[in-house]
């Protein structure tokens, strides 16, 4: 009887294995198609990053060969694109315009009112404002 039992004992630990030997093979091969999915997606995020950069690159080359200034802001008027001609342009550099108001930055104080009065900054993205600058010595 001993016997028996520690036979039936070996064969339920056995079985009991192969269960746990089972689900680790169905985990590892989720794992494996989940590690696939991944490198796929990997690859494709990269490859849409090295698009984005050439992008980013051309886009640079444009807005630093043009002969117009260039100031684009975000929707609260904040200068976030400011390319050479805008330095020749003004007489700020790039670096110190960055991040700054643009009412305050390149507008006379005569005229920064006006331009507030009427809210170019938040205009509707399908309207067209056009804000002329000037840059005088005295202001």
């Amino acid at each position: 009887i001993e016997t028996l039992e520690r036979i039936t004992s070996l064969v339920a630990s056995g079985m009991a294995h192969q269960r746990v030997f089972a689900e680790n093979r169905s985990l590892i091969e989720q794992n494996t198609i989940t590690i696939a999915r991944l490198r796929t997606e990997i690859s494709l995020r990269e490859a849409a990053d090295s698009k984005l950069e050439a992008s980013l690159r051309r886009r640079r080359l444009v807005l630093d060969t043009t002969h117009d200034a260039f100031v684009c802001t975000d929707a609260d008027g904040v200068i976030i694109e400011w390319n050479d001609a805008a330095t020749r342009t003004f007489g700020y550099a790039r670096d110190a315009m960055m991040g700054r108001p643009m009412l305050d930055a390149l507008f006379p104080a005569r005229c920064k009112a006006h331009y507030a009065e009427l809210d170019v900054f938040n205009s509707a993205p399908e309207q067209s404002v056009d804000a002329p600058l000037h840059r005088s010595r005295t202001e």
